[in-house]
């Protein structure tokens, strides 16, 4: 999980303009954000099922990464057509995508460095 999160991240901290703009059209195109969204929901339950650990350990970050993804897809699936917008609109700002970028890579190294640290 580290490595594909500091590869994803590292993508939206340098290509953020196009981040940003495939997350622009995402809100337009409802079957897509539908299918990804279901996608999302997927995996943060396929996470929270093998990993769901609540330990003062560093891999409390998986557990946590799962239940934040579990929550974006609730939201994004269950709430009201104008709050799911206003949350994909939010997402979409290239200061958003920045952080998200950012959040991302320092997540990605501290399990990288977890995982294949002896």
């Amino acid at each position: 999980m580290g490595p594909a999160l500091l590869a994803i991240g590292l993508s939206m901290l340098l290509r953020t303009e196009s981040w940003a703009k495939s997350l622009k059209a995402w809100r337009k195109d409802r079957l897509g954000m539908v299918g990804m969204t279901l996608m999302e929901l997927v995996l943060a339950l396929v996470i929270l099922v093998k990993h769901n650990i609540w330990e003062a350990e560093p891999w409390v970050l998986i557990t946590l990464i799962g239940w934040a993804m579990l929550l974006e897809s609730l939201i994004i699936l269950l709430s009201p057509e104008k709050t799911a917008q206003a949350y994909l609109r939010l997402i979409g700002q290239e200061k958003s995508v920045r952080i998200f970028g950012l959040t991302q890579s320092v997540l990605g190294l501290c399990l990288a460095h977890l995982a294949y640290s002896g």
